[in-house]
């Protein structure tokens, strides 16, 4: 009985070995008929029962291959899809010209306002200024503890005072400036 039992195993073991080999020899019939189809084609038959697991790797390994080289050509040589994006990146340019020259303007001018504006100091004590006046006569005068006083820098430690005279426009005052 023992014998018998063996030849069965031989005989199921050289079956088993006949019908690996037969899917084998079907796969690899398969996956030549596939590799003869466009990579878009080939990319829809990936799951296909027919193929063994090798086979099927194989014919993932065909496509990445095919669209890496896809991919090199578009960069290398201006490919189409690079050429559509900067083409639908344009449609943006009028948008965007019409902001610039409406935002532009007014960061300009508030740049020019900002650097034109004098610092404004309360003075911590009495001080005795020459001042110019608009009409061009000079007039000393002390500003009293408390007072604002508008401040140009001009360089270094020299500042131009400014007073706005009512009716009459700034007057204006050279000073040292300590510590600034």
């Amino acid at each position: 009985m023992n014998e018998l039992l063996r030849r069965r195993y031989k005989t199921a073991e050289k079956r088993a070995a006949d019908a690996e080999a037969e899917l084998r020899r079907a796969s690899e019939h398969r996956l030549a008929e596939l590799m003869k189809l466009p990579p878009r084609r080939r990319l829809g038959q990936i799951e296909d029962p027919a193929l063994t697991t090798a086979d099927r790797l194989k014919l993932r390994r065909s496509i990445a291959g095919n669209l890496r080289h896809k991919k090199q050509y578009a960069l290398l040589f201006g490919g189409r899809p690079l050429l559509i994006r900067l083409l639908r990146t344009t449609r943006y340019v009028p948008t965007a010209a019409a902001v610039t020259a409406v935002v532009a303007p007014i960061l300009i001018a508030v740049n020019m306002a900002w650097n034109n504006t004098d610092d404004v100091i309360v003075l911590p004590q009495p001080i005795e200024l020459n001042w110019r006046l608009p009409s061009g006569a000079t007039e000393r005068k002390v500003m009293p503890a408390d007072a604002r006083l508008a401040i140009a820098p001009q360089s270094g430690t020299l500042a131009v005072a400014r007073r706005w005279i009512e009716g009459q426009g700034y007057a204006t005052a050279q000073v040292n400036i300590i510590g600034r």
